[in-house]
Formats: structure tokens, sequence, C-alpha cells
């Protein structure tokens, strides 16, 4: 199954085909998009859950080993005991494919972020303490204007679901799509979040959001038309693929509304036989 279907099917065969194919389920987990808020959720709706981190290497440390690999690794060998139904972690394409090729009944789905709103997100969160290297970064980007300016921060998103400097375009939006089971987006993240979870049982309520960054004096960016400009020129990747997705999740939101609300009248239908 894959994202691509989701264009040219019925919502409903595209849910259905879904809900039968069993598996693991993979929360590819990009930063600055409700992950953590998704993660706390998919703990609850997947369980046995586990989440697949790396250590930050700090300053000295080995900047060569893939520390992720070695955790994906970890992850593969408790899940012959375990039998996780859902997974998440910063995967890049090679953690993905491992776990596809060890696992092979697996899907996968992620969730974008308005691309301006997500970088100066990720800005302001890698200023604080929560980020393990909050001090080497404030000294190399004291603004925001550094940081935009800087590769590194740029169509992040678009990196994490290609393999590096892949050119932008239909063909290569329509290889993304086929990796992905079903992608959805933080602004409407809890239409579709009820949705994925219609897909797996009954559709689950998103509730408040965790791990919001806190403004402190270093971390204030303001809001202005020229900055919001600088960011689109500079990350038109993240763009097509934010825009394509949700202009195509805005096309289905009917049929997906309707189908969340027929899984709420199956389960809340077996409720009421239960307690009959």
């Amino acid at each position: 199954m894959n994202f691509n279907r989701f264009e040219k099917i019925a919502v409903t065969d595209f849910a259905d085909q879904l809900s039968h194919s069993g598996g693991l389920w993979i929360f590819h987990h990009i930063p600055k998009t409700a992950g953590s808020s998704l993660t706390r959720e998919l703990s609850v709706v997947l369980p046995p859950y586990r989440n697949v981190f790396a250590e930050h290497p700090r300053s000295g440390a080995d900047q060569g080993t893939d520390a992720m690999m070695s955790s994906v690794e970890s992850f593969l060998e408790a899940d012959r005991s375990v039998n996780y139904r859902s997974v998440s972690g910063h995967f890049r394409l090679p953690h993905l494919s491992r776990i596809r090729e060890a696992i092979p009944a697996s899907r996968m789905f992620t969730f974008l972020r308005q691309p301006a709103e997500r970088l100066i997100s990720d800005y302001r969160y890698a200023k604080t303490p929560k980020h393990p290297l909050y001090r080497e970064f404030a000294e190399k980007f004291p603004t925001i204007e550094h940081y935009i300016e800087d590769p590194c921060s740029q169509n992040k998103m678009w990196r994490f679901v290609t393999a590096g400097g892949q050119e932008a375009g239909d063909e290569s939006l329509a290889r993304i799509f086929r990796n992905y089971a079903f992608i959805g987006t933080l602004e409407s993240l809890s239409e579709d979040w009820s949705f994925l979870t219609s897909i797996v049982g009954c559709p689950k309520v998103m509730t408040a959001r965790v791990n919001v960054t806190k403004a402190q004096d270093n971390n204030e960016v303001q809001y202005a038309p020229h900055l919001y400009q600088r960011i689109r020129e500079l990350n038109a990747k993240d763009y097509l693929l934010y825009e394509r997705v949700s202009g195509l999740l805005h096309t289905k939101r009917q049929e997906m509304n309707e189908y969340v609300e027929y899984r709420q009248g199956i389960w809340l239908g077996a409720v009421t036989e239960r307690v009959a």
C-alpha cells in the first residue's frame, strides 16, 4: 500500500486495504511536526510501541558512527520477542530500509508542517536546553537570519523523505508517495490522526499537544513578511512537498471525514452490543 493510491482510489478502498494488512506501523518523525504528541498517541493506539533514538554526539565524540543504526539494530533484536506494533524515530532512509527489510509487513506514515513554521520552530527549539548542543547552536546561529541561510536548515523535510540531493518534481514526488501508507500535516493534525486511527481500529481524538517550545530571550523570532519570503526562496522542495500533500488531503477531506464517522458508528455499535 502507498500514498499514491490515496489519490487514485476511493478513501474507503484505500483505508480497507491498509486495515487488513497487519504488521508494524513506522512513524517517520520529522523534527518539529508535532511528533512528540503523535508518539504519545501512538503508544496508546498501537502498543507495544517503541521510540528509537540515537544519543547526540558531544564535542570530541566520534561523529562518523551511525548511532541511529545501532539503535535500529537493538530495536530489531528486541522485536523478535516483543513483536512491536508501532515504532517511531528521526530515521533517515537507510534506517527505514533496514527496518522494512527485517520486517516486510510494515508500513510507514509521516506528518509534514508548513515549511516556514517548521523551520522557525526548529530554530527556536534548538536554542533551548532541551537540545543537547544548544550552546554550540546558539553561538553558530545567533539569529534566525543566520540559520535560514545555512544549508543544514534548508529543505529538511525533503531531505528526510528522499535520498539527499534528489531533484524536485512529479517523478520524485511519486517515489516519495510510494514509500508511505499515509502522509498528514500538522495543520490538519486532528482530522488526519482520526482518519489514520480509523484505519487501525477506532478513531482516536487527538489530545493536547506536548513538548511545545518555550519562549526565552534568545529564541524570539519576529514574524516579518521578508523573512517568510526568504524561507520560501531557500526551501522550494519543502514547499512543493507540503503543498502537494496539503492539496491532496483537501480534495479527499470530505471522504476522509465520512470514513471516520463510519468507523465511529461501527465502534459505538459494538460497544452498545457489549453493554446490552
